[in-house]
This record gives C-alpha cells, structure tokens and sequence, in this order.
C-alpha cells in the first residue's frame, strides 16, 4: 500500500469539499485545523495508527511533543494499555505539526476536547520531550505535577528517559557487533 503523507490527504479532502461548496461562505466551509480519524491501532505509548475519515485512508501518528517509554523499557507496556484504553476504536481530532524522520504525522490528538498528549504527560505514562518544546510549554508543568504525585513512571526510583533508553540499547548493540568481530 503506498504511505500518501497526511498533509496531502487532508488537503486533498479540503479541495474536493471546497470544489463541491461553490457559493458559501468561510463560516460554512469547514476551516477548523482538526482532522477527524478513528484510531485503529495503538502502537506504544506515543504512536497510534488511525482511519481518516475526510480520505478514506489510513495514517501513522507520532504524538507531538512528549516520549513514552519503549515497550522493551519499564512502564512501556503500561503506557501503551494506558493510550490503549484511552483511545482504540475512539473517533478523535487532530492537529497535523508536519513529519518526522520516519514520515510519521506529529499531532496534538483531542479527546471529548482534552489533549491526550497532555492526559499521557499527566498520568505520568509520557515525558515532555524537551528537545521538541518551547521553555513555555504546559506538558513541562504536567510532567512536574506527575513526578511530584509520582504518578505512573514515576513510581519507580530512576525512571531512565526513552531517548537516553534508545542510545543506550544503541551502544549496547554496538559493543556486542564490535565484541562478536574480535571473537
């Protein structure tokens, strides 16, 4: 199936509205910036898989501006059942913030008008991902409140960030392929 990136569908989709909508106004066409899916698959703790519904085609969205721990890390598996619950099968909207290196869509997704990157953060299943976000941002106050309430991760002693996780299972690959070259 070839990957049509989202930003293309859902212009697309806004082309053929507005071709079939000749004489309204802005009011009447739809100018929100929320695309509406259904969420078909949760990946992990911050990707999800979704339908949406303006294309008829399916996308991989990458939560903006927060890391859930990898399945392979402590709590991952908990963050993934946690976003699981929050939204499988669950029609949402979404705010499209461009691509990442692996194509995936970066989104804001709403939920009955709550941020569910900020509801992740919250509960303590995600870190703001600081690399990413602007001093001012409240998923860094949402991660302060839930290490204080030590909510979810934050329940263990050392919680280890997934982006120094994934260097370290990086380096550790490494160190192995270099010590099976010697042996």
């Amino acid at each position: 199936m070839t990957k049509i990136p989202l930003f293309a569908m859902v212009m697309f989709a806004n082309a053929m509205v507005n071709a079939n909508s000749t004489n309204t106004t802005a009011a009447q066409q739809n100018l929100s910036p929320f695309t509406q899916a259904i969420v078909t698959h949760v990946t992990d703790g911050d990707t999800v898989k979704v339908y949406v519904k303006a294309s008829g085609l399916n996308a991989t969205i990458r939560l903006q501006g927060i890391d859930a721990p990898e399945l392979n890390q402590p709590h991952g598996k908990a963050a993934q059942r946690a976003l699981q619950q929050q939204l499988l099968r669950k029609q949402i909207r979404f705010v499209d913030h461009g691509h990442d290196k692996y194509r995936r869509t970066l989104a804001t997704i709403w939920l009955n008008n709550q941020s569910v990157n900020g509801w992740m953060v919250a509960g303590g299943h995600a870190w703001a991902y600081l690399k990413y976000l602007p001093s001012s941002d409240p998923l860094i106050d949402a991660e302060k409140q839930a290490k204080n309430k030590k909510l979810g991760l934050w329940q263990q002693p050392n919680p280890i960030a997934p982006w120094l996780w994934r260097k370290i299972k990086k380096q550790d690959k490494e160190m192995q392929r270099e010590n099976r070259q010697w042996s």
